[in-house]
C-alpha cells in the first residue's frame, strides 16, 4: 500500500495483530476497581461503552502488578491469579463489541515516597518477576496486547529518569544502566508470550523537569527497546512531580488541556521515529480527525516508513464513533438540539475544539477554552439546561453567543 493512501481508517498490523484503524483509546484511570483491585461491573460498563465508539483498540488503564506499590484510588490490579477471572470478563465484554483490548501493566513507588535507590537489589529482581507474572495473567485473561508502562510517575519511569535514579549498581548510572531493568522485563515477558504476541511500551520522550530525560536519552531507550523486540513505542511526555506538585508544568504538559496546541507531542513521536522502524504511537490533544489526517499525510511524505498510530487520549463519548465519516459526525452533533436537557458530560471527548468551531461558524480557536465551546454549542442548538461545575462557565458561553449574534 502506498503511504499516500494511509489515513485514520487504514488497518495496521502490530506484530501479528491487525488493528482495524489507526486510533487507540489511551489508558486512563476510571476509578472503578473493587476492593483488592478487581474488575467490577462499573469497569466493564465503562470500557464497553468506549468499545462502541469505533476505536481500533482500547488500552486498559494502568493495572498494577504489585498490591503494595500502587497509586491511590480504586486501581485495577493483576497482582495475583485471583484477578484473572474479572479481567477475562472485561476482555470478553469488549470483544463482544468487536473491539480489541490491551492491558497496560505498571508498578508505582511514587506514592510511598520512595525512589529507585530506596529499593534493595532483591526488590528490583522481585519487581521484574511481578511484571512477568502480570503479563502471564494478561495472556490468560485473553488480552490482545500488553503495554509496559515506563512513563510519567511510575516506577519504571523513575528508573529511566536521570533525575530520580541515583542508584550505583547495574540498575543505575548512565542511560544504559538506567534502562537495564526495562530490557530485562521486556526480555522475560517476550520469552513468556512468544514471538507473535504484541508488546507495547509507553515512555515519556521528554520529562519537562530540570535534570530529567530529554530526547537525547529517550531515543537511545527507544532504539534499545526495539532491538529487544518491542512491537510498538507509545510516546508520551511529562507528568513528573519533581519540580512541582500535581498541576505543575510537567503534569499539565503530559495531560494537555485546551490551552495547549493540538497534537503537542507529535514532534516527539516524529523524532523517536527517526531512530526506529518499529511503529510509533503518540497522544496529547489528538482529538480532531481533520488534524490527525493532516499529521499522517505530513509524516507519510516526510518520514520514511512512518506508521504513526493516532492515539486518542480522551475519554470517548460512547455515542460518538470515529468509525463514522467526518460528515456524519458533524451531522450527529447538529442533531444534539433534539435533547431538551443537555448534559455537558455527553460531549466530553467528542472533539476538544475544531469540529465544534466549524459548527459555531469559525469562532477563533484561540479565544475559547474547550468547556466554553461545548456550552456555547449546546445553547446555540436549543439546550434548555446546562449542567456546569461553575456558573461562570454558563455566563461565558452566553457572552460568546452575544458576540456572535451581535446581541
Amino acid at each position: 500500500m502506498e503511504m499516500s493512501t494511509v489515513n485514520l481508517f487504514t488497518p495496521i498490523t502490530i506484530n501479528k495483530l491487525e488493528i482495524p484503524n489507526r486510533i487507540i483509546m489511551s489508558p486512563m484511570f476510571s476509578n472503578s476497581a473493587g476492593p483488592g483491585g478487581v474488575v467490577t461491573n462499573d469497569t466493564i460498563n465503562h470500557y464497553v461503552a468506549r468499545a462502541r465508539s469505533g476505536v481500533g483498540m482500547i488500552m486498559t488503564e494502568h493495572t498494577s502488578v504489585c498490591p503494595k506499590y500502587i497509586h491511590g484510588g480504586r486501581r485495577l490490579q493483576c497482582s495475583n491469579d485471583g484477578h484473572v477471572e474479572g479481567l477475562k470478563r472485561l476482555v470478553d465484554a469488549v470483544h463482544k463489541e468487536g473491539c480489541l483490548i490491551g492491558l497496560q501493566i505498571a508498578h508505582a513507588i511514587h506514592n510511598s515516597g520512595k525512589v529507585p535507590a530506596d529499593l534493595t537489589h532483591d526488590e528490583c529482581l522481585y519487581m521484574i518477576q511481578q511484571f512477568v507474572d502480570g503479563a502471564r495473567r494478561a495472556v490468560e485473561a485473553g488480552f490482545d496486547a500488553i503495554e509496559i508502562h515506563c512513563a510519567h510517575t511510575y516506577t519504571l519511569a523513575d528508573f529511566l529518569s536521570r533525575r530520580t535514579n541515583t542508584r550505583t549498581d547495574e540498575f543505575g548510572g548512565d542511560i544504559y544502566g538506567r534502562m537495564r531493568i526495562h530490557l530485562e522485563i521486556l526480555d522475560r515477558i517476550r520469552a513468556l508470550v512468544g514471538p507473535d504476541y504484541p508488546l507495547f511500551a509507553r515512555f515519556s520522550a521528554e520529562e519537562f523537569v530540570v535534570g530529567g530525560n530529554t530526547l537525547r536519552q529517550t531515543r537511545i531507550f527507544a532504539k534499545a527497546m526495539e532491538e529487544h523486540g518491542i512491537d510498538c513505542l507509545d510516546v508520551s511526555a511529562g507528568v513528573r512531580f519533581d519540580d512541582s506538585p500535581v498541576e505543575g508544568y510537567s503534569d499539565k504538559r503530559g495531560k494537555p488541556t485546551g490551552e495547549y496546541p493540538d497534537g503537542c507531542n507529535v514532534y516527539l513521536a516524529e523524532e523517536i521515529k527517526k531512530h526506529v522502524k518499529t511503529p510509533v504511537a503518540t497522544l496529547g490533544g489528538l482529538n480532531d480527525p481533520d488534524m490527525m489526517e493532516e499529521i499522517m499525510l505530513y509524516f507519510s511524505r516526510k518520514v520514511r516508513r512512518l506508521r504513526l498510530l493516532g492515539v486518542n487520549d480522551i475519554i470517548l463519548d460512547p455515542g460518538f464513533g470515529f468509525s463514522k465519516t467526518l460528515e456524519q459526525n458533524y451531522q450527529l452533533m447538529s442533531h444534539l438540539k433534539e435533547f431538551s436537557i443537555f448534559e455537558l458530560p455527553l460531549l466530553v471527548g467528542v472533539s476538544r475544539k475544531s469540529m465544534i468551531y466549524k459548527l459555531l461558524g469559525g469562532t477563533p480557536a484561540d479565544s475559547l477554552n474547550g468547556t466554553t465551546v461545548l456550552n456555547t454549542f449546546a445553547l446555540l442548538n436549543g439546550a434548555n439546561i446546562l449542567r456546569v461545575h461553575d456558573v461562570r462557565e454558563a455566563v461565558e458561553a452566553i457572552r460568546v453567543i452575544g458576540q456572535m449574534t451581535n446581541k
